[in-house]
């Protein structure tokens, strides 16, 4: 445990106040979007690793999206005020890049997590600017062909999935037949990417009101076999809900005094455990506070109560950071609580998407905040249900020194969703960014990997795995004191 005083080494200490420095400067640059966008963010501007284009006039934003074919507005995100999607942004001296930020969580929050655009002479010539009218999005085959386009050229992780993407396409293409339905479509798409195993990779029909999710946690697969085995409970949902309650029990027997707290909006649970081993519990990384409150407010909340929270772990000789059903949430909580473990700033990872020009890269980083950090050994208990940004949390701890990971491979979907509209009722998702840590691993598709590996959820015994992981967890952290 460490103390941001006079204590700290002075090595450290200069670290400290130059990455304060450097937030401070960051923030200065960053300015806040009115109702009218500012005269040097007028004209068109291009997001080439998603494949967007945003034109900006003084009173409203449109945006495009563009394969290589086509270039389409997206008609449901335009035609308002820039600041209707953004908060701040940030123009460089020689007025070619333009980074937008969706939130301003304050002067107290770093604010890594940005969108990049680059200054374009114009939109490309046959934009369509009313797909209603256009009758190539009436056609089926049309909208097929679109769809496979998108992929090609923004989902950079069939290899890593082992997944035949040339195979399946061709199959889906040559198969399909002109005066195809929208239902026909929807189905053609789903099994297209039937097996892809990613999460975030989704489809959705507003017209047949089908949806489908390309993948999801092996744990979800145990419970939903469980569920069927049974008779019970008739709704799965439920189902999962009355297992996760009793499941979350099973810290308890640990604890000391067999009392489990909860704090910052019962987003957080914690206790000693034996040994004197902090306990730290998260299961999603968003819904810090009272429902209805900002997102712009969420994370200075979420500052102040792991402040408070810090303290009360501070005399542990160790902490047990559990993720096992952390659900994600936003990176940038990720990158708060991470802050209270950090022994000094660290590049944590990088991340690019596809058609970034060569070399250019976002790296992020993490600095110790707060009143205390956290240095003692960590162990951060994963499992292949931590998701999203939950796995970024995992991922930004694996760069200390003093921190373990425990368990099992966490999901491997850290990247965000791509939104892509394919009108005039369909909707796609994809993750199309490449996540890279310091050593050169690439967690997407595989996850984040344990440091010492042992099973957290199985599925011969769905009800006891956890708390006999938990209790291997806790007997390790000990013979390792």
């Amino acid at each position: 445990m460490k103390a941001n005083h006079s204590s700290l080494p002075l090595m450290t200490l200069l670290l400290v106040i130059v990455s304060a420095l450097s937030q401070a400067l960051a923030a200065e640059e960053r300015i806040s979007l009115g109702d009218e966008a500012p005269g040097a963010l007028l004209g068109v501007w291009q997001q080439v690793g998603d494949g967007r284009y945003l034109e900006v006039s003084t009173d409203k934003a449109n945006f495009y999206h563009y394969t290589k074919s086509i270039c389409y507005i997206d008609s449901a995100a335009s035609g308002k005020p820039l600041a209707a999607s953004y908060a701040l942004f940030e123009l460089s001296d020689n007025g070619q890049e333009l980074k937008l930020w969706k939130w301003n969580f304050g002067e107290r929050c770093e604010q890594q997590y940005f969108e990049r655009f680059l200054r374009a002479q114009s939109l490309p010539s046959g934009t369509v600017s009313n797909t209603r009218d256009d009758q190539r999005f009436d056609d089926s085959r049309f909208l097929l062909h679109l769809i496979v386009e998108q992929f090609d050229e923004h989902y950079p992780h069939f290899g890593r999935r082992t997944f035949d993407w040339q195979q399946r396409k061709e199959t889906a293409v040559s198969g399909f037949k002109e005066d195809a339905s929208a239902e026909t479509l929807f189905n053609t798409v789903r099994d297209m990417i039937q097996g892809l195993g990613d999460s975030h990779t989704r489809f959705f029909s507003r017209q047949t009101k089908q949806s489908f999710k390309s993948g999801q946690a092996q744990l979800l697969d145990y419970l939903d076999k469980e569920f069927a085995r049974q008779d019970s409970v008739t709704n799965v949902g439920s189902f999962r809900g009355a297992w996760h309650g009793k499941q979350h029990a099973g810290i308890t027997p640990l604890l000391r005094d067999n009392t489990i707290q909860r704090a910052i909006n019962g987003r957080f649970r914690w206790g000693i455990l034996e040994g004197n081993i902090g306990y730290l519990e998260n299961d999603l990384l968003t819904a810090f506070s009272p429902s209805g409150t900002p997102r712009e407010q969420e994370l200075p909340m979420l500052e102040e109560g792991l402040d408070s929270l810090m303290v009360k772990l501070a005399n542990c000789d160790a902490i047990l950071l559990d993720l096992s059903f952390n659900q994600g949430g936003y990176d940038p909580a990720a990158l708060m609580i991470a802050a209270r473990f950090a022994d000094r700033r660290r590049l944590v990872f990088t991340r690019h998407t596809p058609g970034y020009p060569a070399g250019q890269v976002d790296s992020f980083f993490v600095s110790p905040r707060g009143p205390i950090q956290f240095i003692r050994p960590v162990y951060v208990l994963a499992s292949n249900a931590t998701v999203s940004a939950g796995e970024s949390l995992a991922a930004m701890l694996k760069a200390f020194p003093h921190v373990t990971q425990l368990g099992e491979p966490t999901r491997g979907c850290l990247s965000s969703f791509l939104n892509k509209p394919i009108p005039p009722y369909f909707h796609l998702t994809m993750a199309n960014e490449v996540y890279t840590g310091p050593n050169g691993d690439i967690w997407e598709g595989g996850g984040v990997e344990p440091d010492i590996a042992f099973d957290v959820f199985t599925e011969d015994d769905i009800f006891g795995s956890y708390p006999q992981a938990l209790k291997k967890a806790a007997d390790i952290i000990l013979k390792r004191q």
